[in-house]
């Protein structure tokens, strides 16, 4: 996964978040702070909910970021699978223990993953 196409900063505005989620064709992204760290999330619903609640799209989305979301420490597949069965999410990101970002897994990651399996399985 290219992990940097979900990535913006902390300086970034509500509109300029709108069109990397649209040029990504996700429903949200990663925020990074200054330090490369990850900061927290922003997703479509957020920026709609900053919208109807008066904010315009010129708004920094480093007030607007959520610090608590879901995450894994490391790639798990087969986790990621539990968690997307059991929330209303579109990518989990991986950060490691100094919070950086690792990667970001999305369904169609899932998907690969558990084809190339299946293929893999049938060809032993």
């Amino acid at each position: 996964m290219n992990k940097e196409r979900f990535c913006v900063n902390t300086k970034y505005t509500l509109l300029e978040v709108m069109n990397v989620i649209e040029t990504i064709r996700e429903r949200g992204v990663v925020v990074l702070g200054d330090n490369g760290k990850v900061y927290g999330v922003i997703t479509l619903g957020d920026i709609i909910q900053a919208l109807v609640e008066g904010k315009t799209v010129y708004a920094s989305v480093e007030k607007l970021t959520k610090p608590s979301f879901i995450y894994l420490n490391e790639v798990n597949y087969r986790k990621a699978f539990q968690i997307f069965q059991q929330k209303n999410i579109s990518f989990i990101p991986v950060v490691d223990n100094d919070n950086y970002l690792v990667d970001v897994i999305t369904p169609r990651d899932v998907m690969r993953f558990a084809v190339f399996s299946e293929n893999n399985e049938s060809t032993d």
